[in-house]
């Protein structure tokens, strides 16, 4: 499997990446591909004067 980024973006506090991802044969051939938009889940530690991020929750996927 293989991907990229294609945008990234903050919308309600929440922090977005949308990405293209696709499988590949050994010799190169495209077999499926898709996109996807990802939040990331941040929490905020004052004490440490920074913003962690959690797992990424995938939030929708299409086919095609």
């Amino acid at each position: 499997m293989k991907g990229r980024l294609t945008e990234k973006y903050i919308k309600g506090g929440e922090n977005y990446l949308k990405c293209e991802v696709w499988v590949e044969k050994q010799d190169g051939t495209m077999v499926i591909q898709g996109s996807g938009t990802v939040t990331l889940l941040a929490q905020l530690q004052p004490q440490l004067g920074r913003i962690s991020f959690l797992h990424p929750v995938i939030i929708s996927l299409k086919r095609g």
